[in-house]
């Protein structure tokens, strides 16, 4: 029977007691190891307030372990331990049915227990543990459990090798025994777990027996009236098991016998499982289809029809909160000492401790009246007074709870307590291990339950009611509509009877940072509110227990504590709380950030520098080429004021948004302000110009007054003056427009601008004002009175100058005479020095005479009277010029020689007296032509034969003076002079002065001393020419300036060292051609190799420099350097380098000095470039790899596609980057922090997306496909939903409600099926009628244009009218041209759209063309009129479409051809790409923008397309012509330019070109 049927399991031991004369196990065995005693518990070893210590738990469970009878709990589990342990009949052992998870440790951990605190020397015999084992009784022939001692365990076999009895036996040795570990039970384990174990494995084993019974009648079946086996069945078998081809020929012999013991054993077992399933058929279901259940119970003894079904089964599935019922024997325990038990143990006895706990729940509940908040009932109150108070609530109820309560609770207790005196509520207590066990412990531990209750309630209630209030002021229903209406609604406002709802929170719009905001930013809002939230749930995490406080003698340690447990902020509640609160706020908060959206609108005022556009303006006035600037800027001044107004209506002076009250009187009136500041610095602009123009005419007028007001000192002076007001004061008054008078015309301007706007002036201002418009009747009073005074000072002017001409003819007369004197001086045997100082004298005179005469002259002119013609001192100054010469030379040869023969040699300037020596010679030849025939002949004879005698000595003088003359070319020199000329041990002393020259005859040896000073010339040429560069380079300096913000350096203005290197590296080569370079030879080599590394070194420098700068930028952003971290090692490593020189050169930044001692620099340098190249080559791979997921990369620069890709982890970030891959997409409307629900333009018209658009952290190339195709697809999307609603809404409606490209398809689309409905069915008066219907709707769009528009709005009409222009104009030339049929060639050739149901896509059709429209957004642009040549390009371009060609429009310059086309493009819903042509362009990049456009299916537009150079045009040929081919063949993928690209068949290519112009060239023949 099973005994779990009898009932549920209880503790045996739980109310029992211990059976008499029972010895406790550590008393009854010897040498018992310490732990193994020890039940095991699931407590922790440091002991917890407020639970059982370990100790005591594993206390409480050895005792009761102890008091269980494990003999007498098998009888209850009615066991029988004779079948248990028997092994006799035909039973199974039933220990191979043991299930070990019954065991509480592991075996090593059982082992364990025996060694712990056991001396490792002691005997064998010491290291056990005690328990009782399944023993056979040979007296009762009984089994039963008896005491033994654990010492082995077979962990493999699971037996444990026991010794029988608590101790050794003294008798002899004692009994051992290998016994299953079913069999034994440990003292430390529970007996009632123990027999479950053994009633479990029974239970199995039991089970197993019956299976096996089972199946034993199965195979027992006759199988003689079986079927046979199908023979083709036993083939295969046979063959299956047989036919294998690595088995060894020896295994082959006795093959047959081996097939037919197989299929014999086959046979056997298809018979005897057919009989199983006859046989469970028959128990399932019966012959009849009722089984015979009481027959085949007795035939299969306990097996249900269940199991037979289910199937056996070796594994029992325990349940783990089964337990056995074991009813311990014995009499229950009486009443009384129960009771006695209780009163013992319990404190609820005393009536103090009753009346002490009640007064501290009356104490709890007054708490749990109050709240941590305090829930403003007023409204209109600011974020900060909000936190204030609750705050200060909070702290409030933070400090009563640690200070007030607490004494309160403390008060209680001492006074119901304190008289109870010593015992188990003893409040004077000292001992621990007495009040551990008190009854006055678990009385506090109870208050301490309390209290951490109250604790609970109090912050869940208060959290709860802070949540639902700010949830109930939070819910509103916000419609904005614009900045002066939001609809407010919340659940029940539409109740007649409902009360107002009004907002709690205020506050204000303001202007802050050039942009506008408001006063408490609204991320602030939540994390204050929950930081309040917060704040309540840790505020009471502090708040003490009563224990140390009322027990004033027991020994508290000094640290803070205990505290009661509250509230986490963990709990699953808090949680929940929190989030709802989360939920509320940002819910709340969302209004606000689309009513801020409302003021976008003043975003430029706000965001306007002040002084640039006042500066702006200055600008404007300043530029010639400004008409009317006056009328600007008082435009300028009336659109503020307009603005101002404009201000004062729109925005409210407050708000409710929601649960916001917003202020916005303060942003109303910055609005205003700005506009008046900006309208007063207009105004202060035009005054200051006004000023300006001021000052400078009466500059301008003060100059002129003083230029008449100078005296007229002499007759030039008088003159000049009535010139003045004669001709140039005409001039500066009246020629414009520079003139005073316009000048004057021009500031009246501005000042009655400022007078229209009534702008007071200062009085300096105003008295500026009038004082300039006073100045020219000023300026005629004063002319009228300088030229009196001029009239009467030129009177007397005149007589002067009579007086003057009569001197100075007497002066000429007086000259003459004197110069006559000189014609007597033959002889030179005179002082020579004193007749040449005579000789000036007169010169000088005569020069003076001149200069007079011609003064007069002038003067005699201006007077207009007869000029005097003074042709006499003329001719006297030429008669004397030869005397003059003559004397002069005279003297200063003389005193040269003196000099220069007693003048040391050294002191000598060979070049000076060259020329003065020429000088003299030419003077002397000059007058010897003069003097031809006159007595001074002979006086310039004896200079000339002086002269001559002189020349020789003047070459050997250069020579010798040369300063190249080293000692070593002295002593060359001695060495080839003869003998005495020079002294051989100092020659460079033997020339003291010219003198020697002469004694020593040098000019007799002149070839020998000119030969050897020439090599020496040539010699210091070199070596200055050296010492210059030496001197030059080391000041050369590299300008080392810190770049932007990377810590390091770069090299700037390596132009001029670079000039200064090419230079002085030709030089240097000259030098080292040079024949006279033996003395230098190793010295230039230096230098040269010296140049060469600074130029090699500036090579390579300005290379990795120019690499370096491209690629920094690019590595610092932490995700290229990410993506490519190989590459990225590389550069860090050049980048390493690179700061390293680059320090180093700026600390010295001395060019020679650092390119040639610096260690290593040039192999540094080499060694980055080379990494740099690979770099780049890397990075150049990358982005083509990216440019291939995603084909409109490949119209960005490597620089504006790495910006994209440094920053991909934000897709917010990459938004400003749209329009360069979307052109007309300004930006994307975002739905939280990760989702993309449309986009708009710069207009700001929206187009939602058909599905979402999730970047979620996908590469960016990936989801920006995926925008791509929902860009197109939302485009479709809003075709079909305006061509849906056209029939159903008014059009003028219509028109407005829907995106201006998506309007023009639409009506385009219904323009076409009208017209081809009215052919169809009224032929050509039909077309008359639409004519009328279509003049109607552009009558209805006129009236739409006149209503009030926004910009966009205005945009999409202009575009939508141009349109329909050319619709009915259309219509109206197919009526002229009687068009019938919708087969006339009149109307295929038209541009027609049709949109297609099946697919929701729209198609256009021109003639036999055919195309999809495209679904490129093109935002609000306007189109251009169609002309007929329009027409007729249309038809041209979409026929070469259609025929996979491209098309080339021709013309003049600014005929419009690109326009054309693009606006084609724009007809077709196509990206069309301008691409203006350059000379210098490659095929690389024309390959590079093919990739794009193929992939993309964009058309592109080549302007100017014959600026490229021809050879280049050759391969762009062969790439046209690969795209073409493969849209003929339809290959949709294919290897261009060293890629593999698709290639979508949509794709164009259209050239411009303006034939005959410079520069350009003839296409090849094969384009």
């Amino acid at each position: 029977e099973d005994p779990t049927q009898q009932g549920l399991l209880t503790d045996a031991s739980a109310n029992g007691a211990t059976p008499e004369g029972f010895v406790p196990p550590h008393k009854l065995f010897q040498n018992l190891p310490p732990r193994v005693l020890e039940p095991k518990v699931l407590l922790p070893f440091v002991h917890v307030r407020g639970r059982v210590p370990r100790k005591i738990a594993m206390e409480r469970k050895r005792r009761q372990f102890e008091a269980q009878d494990v003999d007498e709990l098998c009888k209850i589990a009615g066991l029988e331990l004779e079948d248990i342990a028997g092994r006799d009949g035909p039973s199974l052992p039933v220990e191979i049915f043991d299930d070990t998870s019954f065991d509480p440790r592991t075996p090593s951990e059982w082992l364990d227990l025996a060694h712990q605190g056991v001396d490792p020397d002691a005997p064998e015999s010491h290291f056990y543990i005690p328990a009782k084992a399944l023993r056979k009784n040979r007296q009762t022939n009984t089994h039963g459990f008896e005491y033994c001692r654990v010492v082995d365990w077979n962990i493999e076999a699971n037996r444990l090798r026991i010794l029988w009895g608590p101790a050794d036996r003294a008798d002899g040795p004692h009994d051992s025994a290998w016994l299953p570990r079913l069999f034994v039970m440990f003292l430390s384990e529970d007996p009632t777990n123990s027999v479950r174990r053994l009633v479990n494995a029974n239970k199995a084993r039991g089970q197993a027996l019956k299976w096996l019974r089972y199946k034993l009648e199965c195979d027992s079946m006759p199988t003689d009236d079986m079927p046979d086996i199908e023979p083709a069945i036993l083939e295969r078998i046979t063959h299956l098991g047989t036919n294998i081809r690595s088995l060894p020929p020896e295994d082959r012999r006795n093959i047959k016998e081996q097939e037919d013991a197989l299929i014999e054993e086959f046979v056997l077992d298809w018979n005897r499982c057919t009989n199983r399933v006859m046989l469970e058929h028959e128990f399932v279901h019966g012959s009849n289809g009722t089984p015979d259940e009481s027959r085949l119970s007795e035939l299969f003894k306990g097996l249900t029809k269940e199991d037979v079904v289910r199937g056996p089964s070796n594994q029992e599935v325990r349940n783990p909160l089964e337990k056995v019922v074991i009813l311990p024997p014995g009499p229950r325990q009486h009443y009384l000492d129960a009771n006695q038990k209780f009163n013992f143990s319990t404190y609820y006895t005393q009536p103090g401790v009753i009346s002490a706990l009640a007064a501290v729940r009356h104490e709890c509940q007054e708490v749990l009246k109050t709240s941590l908040f305090k829930l403003p009932k007023e409204r209109h109150m600011s974020l900060q007074d909000f936190q204030t108070m609750q705050l200060d609530s909070i702290e409030e109820r933070t400090t009563y709870l640690k200070e007030e309560w607490k004494e309160k609770l403390k008060e209680c207790i001492i006074k119901h307590i304190a008289g109870v005196g010593k015992g188990w509520l003893n409040l004077e207590e000292k001992s621990k291990e007495i009040y551990e066990i008190s009854k006055l412990k678990k009385f506090l531990t109870t208050v301490n339950y309390m209290m951490e209750d109250t604790l609970h309630f109090l912050v869940m209630n208060s959290i709860q009611d802070f949540v639902t209030f700010v949830e109930d002021v939070s819910n509103f229903i916000v419609k904005v509509e614009d900045m002066y209406t939001v609809k407010n609604s919340w659940p029940g406002s539409d109740d007649p009877a409902a009360i107002e709802k009004t907002p709690l929170f205020t506050l204000e719009l303001v202007e802050r940072d050039a942009d506008f905001s408001y006063s408490t930013p609204t991320d602030i809002f939540e994390t204050t509110v929950l930081a309040l939230f917060e704040k309540a749930i840790v505020c009471t995490h502090e708040v003490p227990q009563l224990e140390k406080y009322v027990m004033s003698n027991y020994f508290w340690p000094e640290e803070k504590g205990p505290f009661c447990d509250s509230v986490t902020p963990h709990d699953p509640r808090v949680v929940s709380l929190r989030e709802r609160l989360s939920t509320a706020i940002r819910e709340s908060l969302a209004p606000l950030e689309t009513y801020k959206n409302t003021y976008l609108k003043y975003t430029d005022i706000i965001k306007l520098d002040k002084v640039a556009y006042i500066n702006n303006y200055r600008d404007i006035m300043m530029d010639p080429e400004t008409k009317n600037p006056t009328e600007e800027m008082a435009q300028g001044i009336k659109k503020h004021e307009k603005k101002k107004k404009e201000v004062r209506k729109e925005v409210p002076h407050y708000m409710e948004v929601g649960n916001f009250f917003v202020d916005c009187a303060t942003f109303r009136t910055t609005m205003e302000k700005k506009h008046d500041e900006l309208k007063k610095g207009l105004e202060d602009l035009i005054k200051d110009i006004a000023k300006e123009k001021c000052k400078g005419i009466r500059e301008a007028f003060v100059k002129v007054n003083a230029t008449i007001q100078k005296p007229a000192q002499t007759v030039e002076a008088l003159f000049n003056i009535r010139g003045y007001i004669k001709k140039e004061i005409p001039e500066a008054l009246n020629v414009a427009p520079e003139g005073l008078l316009p000048r004057i015309d021009d500031m009246k301007l501005y000042y009655t601008i400022l007078e229209q706007f009534q702008y007071q002036l200062t009085d300096e201002d105003f008295k500026m004002k009038w004082d300039a418009l006073y100045w020219p009747k000023r300026l005629e009073l004063n002319i009228d009175a300088v030229t009196k005074r001029l009239d009467a000072e030129g009177e007397k002017l005149f007589d002067a100058m009579l007086v003057e001409q009569e001197a100075f003819k007497k002066e000429i007369e007086k000259i003459a005479r004197d110069v006559q004197k000189y014609s007597a001086q033959t002889d030179l045997n005179v002082n020579v020095a004193s007749l040449a100082a005579d000789v000036k004298s007169l010169q000088k005179r005569i020069n003076d005479a001149k200069e007079a005469a011609a003064e007069f002259n002038k003067k005699q002119e201006l007077f207009q009277t007869d000029v005097i013609n003074y042709r006499q001192i003329t001719e006297v100054g030429k008669e004397f010029k030869p005397y003059a010469e003559l004397w002069i030379t005279t003297n200063d040869w003389q005193n040269w020689v003196v000099g220069w023969h007693n003048d040391p040699f050294s002191s000598l300037d060979p070049e000076e007296l060259k020329r003065n020596v020429d000088l003299a010679d030419k003077v002397m030849t000059g007058l010897r032509k003069q003097f031809k025939d006159k007595p001074q002949l002979k006086i310039v004879e004896a200079i000339k034969g002086e002269l001559t005698d002189f020349a020789p000595l003047v070459p050997i003088l250069q020579s010798l003076r040369n300063p190249g003359m080293k000692e070593r070319h002295w002593q060359e020199l001695a060495s080839r002079l003869p003998t005495g000329v020079l002294n051989a041990d100092e020659p460079d002393q033997t020339i003291q002065t010219l003198q020697d020259c002469r004694d020593r005859d040098l000019v007799a040896h002149r070839n020998v001393i000119t030969k050897v000073c020439e090599v020496a010339a040539k010699e210091f040429g070199i070596e200055s020419s050296l010492k210059e560069m030496y001197a030059k380079w080391k000041d050369v300096q590299f300008k080392i300036e810190e770049y932007k913000e990377t810590k390091t350096y770069m090299m700037k203005g390596s132009e001029d060292v670079q000039a200064r290197l090419d230079e002085d590296v030709n030089l240097t080569q000259q030098l080292s051609f040079s024949p006279f370079k033996g003395h230098f030879e190793e010295e230039i080599a230096d230098w040269d190799r010296s140049l060469n590394m600074v130029a090699d070194v500036m090579e390579q420098w300005l290379e990795c420099q120019r690499a370096w700068l491209y690629l920094q930028p690019i590595f610092s952003a932490e995700d290229i350097a990410m993506q490519l971290p190989q590459l990225s090692k590389k550069f860090d490593k050049v980048d390493r380098t690179w700061r390293k020189i680059l320090g180093q050169a700026f600390g010295n930044p001395f060019a020679l000095d650092f390119c040639t001692k610096t260690n290593k620099l040039l192999e540094q340098f080499i060694d980055a470039n080379k990494n740099l190249e690979v770099v780049q080559k890397g990075l150049n791979a990358y982005l083509g790899e990216k440019r291939q997921c995603f084909g409109r990369f490949y119209f960005l620069s490597d620089e504006e596609l790495l910006e994209i890709l440094s920053q991909s982890k934000d897709p917010r970030t990459i938004d400003d980057h749209i329009p360069k891959l979307m052109e007309f997409i300004a930006g994307m409307l975002w739905e939280g922090e990760e989702t993309m629900t449309g986009w708009k333009s710069s207009d700001n018209e929206i187009i939602p997306f058909a599905e979402h658009v999730v970047p979620n952290g996908r590469n960016v190339e990936v989801w920006l496909t995926d925008l791509e195709a929902g860009m197109r697809l939302g485009l479709h999307q809003s075709v079909t939903v305006a061509n849906a609603e056209y029939p159903k809404v008014p059009r003028k409606e219509w028109v407005l409600q829907h995106a201006g490209q998506t309007v023009i398809a639409v009506t385009q689309v219904y323009w076409t099926a009208e017209i081809e409905d009215k052919l169809n069915n009224e032929g050509l008066p039909g077309l008359v009628k639409f004519y009328d219907v279509c003049q109607s709707q552009l009558l209805d769009l006129v009236d739409v244009v006149q209503s009030p528009l926004n910009r966009m709005e205005r945009t999409n009409m202009g575009a939508l009218i141009t349109i329909e222009v050319h619709a009915k104009d259309t219509v109206d030339n197919m009526v002229q041209s009687k068009t019938s049929d919708i087969t006339d060639f009149d109307w295929i050739k038209q541009l027609r759209y049709y949109y297609n149901p099946e697919t929701e896509r729209c198609e256009i059709r021109q003639v036999d063309a055919e195309f999809i429209y495209g679904g490129e957004y093109l935002g609000n642009t306007m189109r251009l009129v169609v002309t007929p040549l329009t027409d007729r390009i249309y038809l041209t371009l979409t026929g070469a479409l259609a025929l996979c060609l491209g098309g080339a429009p021709a013309g003049p310059a600014g005929t419009g051809k690109t326009e054309t086309t693009k606006d084609l493009a724009k007809a077709l819903a196509k990206q069309c790409v301008v691409f203006n042509c350059q000379e210098g362009l490659d095929f690389k990049a024309m390959g590079k923008f093919f990739k794009g456009l193929a992939m993309t299916g964009a058309w592109a537009c080549f302007d100017e397309f014959n600026r490229i150079d021809v050879e280049v045009l050759s391969v762009v040929a062969q790439q046209v012509s690969d795209l073409q081919e493969a849209l003929k063949r339809q290959q949709y993928r294919i290897d261009f330019e060293g890629s593999e690209i698709t290639v979508d068949p949509t794709h164009a290519v259209f050239i411009t070109m303006n034939p005959g112009y410079a520069g350009r060239t003839e296409l090849p023949d094969n384009l």
